[in-house]
Order: C-alpha cells, then structure tokens, then sequence
C-alpha cells in the first residue's frame, strides 16, 4: 500500500467511527473500524516527518488546520456530549511532530520536552491525548525499527484496557483494538502513491465535522 491508500483507509475509518459515535447512538461495531484512523494518521505524520523538505512549513499547516477545525469539532461533540471542552485530532498531530523535530534536533536531551508534551496533551484534553503524542514520537523515532514502535503502540493504546482490568477506569475502552492498524502500515511499500488530492484531506476534516454536525442536529429535532 502507497501512502495515499493509507489516508483512504485512515479518512474511510474515521468517518465509520463518527457516523457511528455520532449519529447512530455510539454503536460498538462502527466504533472497533474506527479504531484503525488514528493509529494511520499517527504512522503518516511520521512518515511525512521523515520525507518533508521543510518541517516548520509542514508543522504551521497541521496548526492552521487545528484551529479551522475547532469550531466544528467542539461544535459536532455537543451535539452528544453538551459539556464537551478538548482539542481536535490535528492539534495532537502538531503536538507530536513537535516532539519529532525536537528528538531530531537534540536527541537523548529532548525527552523531558517530548514528556512535557505528552502531559501537555493529557491536560489540555487533545484528542487520543498522551497516547497520541506518544504514538507519533514512537512511530517517527523508531521508523527503520517498526516492531518496537508497534510494540509500544501497542502499550500505550492497551493502557486504558489495563487500568480498566485494575480497576482504575469505570469503562473498558476499546482503543487496544487500534492495533488492528499494524498489518496495513506493515503493507506500506515506501511510494507517496497519486498525490492530486494533498490539500484536499486536510479540508475534509474540518468540513466533514461540520456535516456531521448539521445532520446530527437534524435527527435530534426529528
């Protein structure tokens, strides 16, 4: 699979996930297929990491499109959760190639900061929160050593499970089912694949929410 395959699959997945949070109740089935999303879009922004000309431009886009795809996203989650308060996906895509380039620049020494990132994340109620951001790093530091990142994706989205099975957190979460993502980027073949649509699956987030939260409003009042 090329890289544009892995975008399909992650955007495909993704709108399984919302269609089923959103608009059908939470149902459990659209929700396990969503799972997929995040752990793709973490592998691309590392790959984008390692193949980008320019780190500071690619790392303004993703900050732009967090803050066009705020309103729509806080706008979307009250349609369900009234009280909600958090920061969209891109935000923790941002988060976690900032981390990237701070390894890149400073290596060993950068951990404090990838940790304060992390935290930042958690606090600051990102989207996948520590995890993705922790996501990312492993994915970008660990690129040519797939296997171990896997294996610590596989820590951090199975953690919640664990504290779960600890008594820790009242609900099983159902992120440890993300590692149905590993043989898909195991297909990765190294090629950008068509690249006509760049831009276009930037927009689609924002816009996407938004639709979503129209027709969510539209069955609440029907």
């Amino acid at each position: 699979m090329d890289a544009f395959q892995l975008r399909v699959l992650a955007i495909v997945a993704m709108v399984v996930d919302h269609v089923g949070l959103f608009l059908l109740g939470n149902t459990v089935g659209f929700r396990l297929v969503g799972r997929l999303a995040f752990p793709l879009f973490a592998f691309l922004v590392a790959n984008g990491f390692q193949h980008t000309h320019d780190v500071r431009r690619y790392g303004i886009r993703l900050f732009l499109f967090a803050l066009i795809s705020q309103w729509p996203y806080v706008w979307l989650q009250q349609s369900v959760f009234p009280d909600f308060a958090g920061l969209n996906i891109f935000f923790t895509l941002f988060t976690g190639l900032v981390g990237l380039a701070a390894w890149k620049k400073w290596r060993v020494a950068s951990l404090p900061l990838v940790g304060v990132l992390a935290a930042g994340a958690q606090l600051l109620k990102m989207d996948y929160g520590w995890v993705g951001v922790m996501t990312i790093w492993l994915f970008g530091v660990f690129y040519n050593r797939l296997l171990v990142a896997f294996g610590g994706m596989a820590l951090s989205f199975g953690s919640t499970t664990l504290g779960y099975l600890l008594g820790l957190n009242p609900q099983i979460d159902i992120q440890i089912a993300g590692v149905a993502a590993i043989p898909f980027i195991r297909l990765y073949n190294g090629k950008p694949g068509y690249r006509g649509l760049k831009h276009w699956f930037y927009w689609f987030y924002p816009v996407h929410l938004l639709i979503l939260g129209i027709v969510a409003r539209v069955f609440a009042r029907g």
